[in-house]
């Protein structure tokens, strides 16, 4: 019984070993596995892309052909836009020198009022000079 009792106590001495190994092993196989599950993961991501890639490619080109038959009335727009911005230029230029023209003749037209203001001032000034000799 002592000698049963002891291979007893071997085989569990043992089995904690190997229980020990054992879970080293899965230990490392998570790792492992892990590594191996993102890599199926990124092939499988790359290969939706590629789909993803392959399935726009056709309107990519159908938009660059569209854009490809638009170039000349892009062209044209442009060469129109920049014939407005210069008329609208011209005409903020025409505007401001009409305003400026405006002011002048108001000034003029102040300055005026103010020499005729003076004249009769000095008209009757004169006059009342002429009574009075």
């Amino acid at each position: 019984m002592k000698r049963k009792k002891a291979e007893v106590e071997e085989h569990e001495s043992s089995l904690d070993k190997e229980e020990k190994i054992l879970e080293g092993i899965r230990d490392s196989l998570k790792g492992e596995l892990f590594i191996y599950f993102l890599t199926l993961v990124v092939q499988q991501l790359m290969m939706m892309h590629r789909t993803f890639e392959d399935k726009t490619q056709v309107f990519h080109d159908q938009i660059e052909v569209k854009q490809k038959e638009l170039q000349p009335w892009t062209t044209k727009i442009n060469t129109k836009q920049a014939e407005v911005d210069v008329a609208s230029s011209e005409r903020d230029a025409l505007a401001k020198k009409a305003e400026g023209v405006k002011r002048a003749c108001q000034e003029a037209q102040e300055s005026l009022e103010k020499l005729q203001a003076d004249r009769e001032a000095k008209v009757r000034y004169s006059g009342l000079k002429n009574e009075g000799q």
